[in-house]
């Protein structure tokens, strides 16, 4: 294996990198493009081919969700470059603890974001969209919550996101990222949920012992969106 794991990385940039390669690896996937009124024809193949607008606003957004306290961002390491992340959501119960600075650190980012978003939205994001997918301190309940109900909601660990360099894809990266989060979950006898696109991520998923269950439709006239909900249990 020529990367490694980590929670805690060193890499200089790294919150840029990961932003870039979030962009890179999601762009022609049907929920990014849906948050955007206009995709750049073509597919980008390396960070110089990347919007700095459209970077500078998702690499705010991946900030604020590293530092919610339920999250965990898991990095893929080669060299001196992050090559892949993985975004794991535990229960409020399991949410790690924080200081008061810490609290109110991420209430300003998130009522400056908020602000931005509502005031200043980039000409390029679908607002409605953002909102309809529940991306507003507005949000009172986790959408997996009305989903699962309250009390399967406490049982499982959420695989939010897991997104790896292109030019990396294909030589186990994402499948390491998987893992680790799976055999948390095991330790902990807690169950894993994920949603993702219908076709070949469903594919990619089942092979991990994850199992379709429900289905997400959201969307109005400028679209929809279908996804699969997968869940996977010890």
């Amino acid at each position: 294996m020529s990367f490694f794991l980590t929670l805690t990385p060193t890499v200089p940039y790294w919150r840029l990198q990961m932003t870039q390669i979030f962009q890179l690896a999601f762009h022609n996937q049907l929920v990014f493009r849906w948050f955007h009124r206009t995709i750049p024809p073509g597919t980008p193949s390396s960070p110089a081919d990347l919007s700095p607008d459209r970077t500078r606003w998702w690499l705010r957004v991946l900030t604020l969700y590293s530092l919610n306290p339920r999250v965990t961002q898991l990095l893929a390491i080669k060299g001196t470059r992050v090559i892949g992340c993985a975004q794991w959501l535990v229960p409020p119960h399991l949410a790690r603890r924080q200081s008061l600075f810490e609290r109110v650190y991420c209430l300003v980012l998130q009522l400056w974001h908020d602000l931005q978003t509502r005031l200043f939205p980039p000409r390029w994001l679908n607002i409605k969209h953002w909102e309809m997918r529940g991306h507003t301190r507005n949000s009172q309940k986790d959408p997996w919550q009305d989903v699962l109900g309250d009390e399967e909601f406490h049982r499982v660990h959420i695989l939010d996101i897991v997104w790896v360099a292109p030019e990396e894809q294909g030589r186990g990266v994402g499948t390491a990222l998987i893992q680790w989060g799976l055999e948390r979950a095991r330790r902990m006898q807690m169950g894993v949920v994920l949603a993702t696109d219908i076709g070949g991520m469903t594919e990619y998923y089942a092979k991990f012992g994850f199992r379709t269950f429900d289905m997400w439709r959201y969307g109005d006239e400028d679209g929809s969106v279908e996804r699969n909900l997968m869940i996977w249990k010890v």
